[in-house]
């Protein structure tokens, strides 16, 4: 026997593509071989599928704060949780899917996140003065998105400047200085170095005295 199809947006051979919203009755029309004919139909009620737009893609720095995406559907991709949850954990370009709703209602879309490098900061090794002297410190910054032209001092005090990369470091004790670096996206890159102070020796050359202006015998 053979049977068509029949109805608004089907093939006879039962191919149906939705054409708008609404509910319409597709009818199967089946002859068996004896030539005896039944029909029957079904009801199709078309919907449309929910919003899967992932959002804009964006851009952020490594080890941010995670950021929550759009919620609803279901998330994959590298770093992200099924609820949306995104850790910029490693750099570069991650694409992330967002899929929502379900057997033929399903739809996906895809998010490009970029998580940038953090400036590299080196400060050389730790310093050792002597108690009243100073040391220069020498801030020197690397990285993949320079120019590096911010530099911030702090957790440390008698700096000549704190926004410069190379101020003079005059502490009384032995005391740690940190410096953090902006770059050209805002990324910021930190380091530390700590300043050893060496106490001056305590020097005694006796009482003072009063000699004549003559030969000592």
């Amino acid at each position: 026997g053979t049977g068509v199809w029949s109805g608004e947006g089907v093939t006879t051979d039962g191919i149906f593509t939705p054409q708008q919203t609404g509910d319409l009755s597709l009818y199967y029309t089946y002859t068996n071989l004896n030539g005896c004919v039944d029909l029957d139909s079904i009801q199709v009620s078309i919907v449309d599928p929910q919003n899967d737009f992932a959002g804009d893609d964006f851009a952020l720095c490594l080890n941010d704060t995670p950021v929550q995406l759009a919620t609803g559907g279901n998330w994959s991709g590298n770093n992200v949780s099924p609820g949306g949850l995104f850790i910029p954990s490693d750099p570069g370009i991650q694409t992330l899917t967002y899929t929502i709703g379900t057997g033929t209602c399903q739809t996906s879309d895809d998010l490009s996140v970029e998580v940038y490098t953090l400036p590299q900061v080196s400060l050389g090794v730790n310093p050792t003065i002597c108690a009243g002297d100073s040391v220069q410190l020498e801030a020197t910054a690397s990285g993949d998105n320079p120019p590096f032209n911010s530099f911030s001092w702090s957790n440390g005090s008698n700096l000549s400047n704190n926004q410069i990369p190379n101020p003079w470091a005059s502490p009384v004790l032995t005391e740690n200085y940190s410096v953090s670096v902006v770059d050209l996206v805002g990324c910021v890159g930190t380091q530390e170095i700590t300043v050893f102070v060496n106490a001056t020796p305590i020097v005694n050359a006796g009482p003072d005295l009063t000699l004549c202006n003559q030969p000592i015998a």
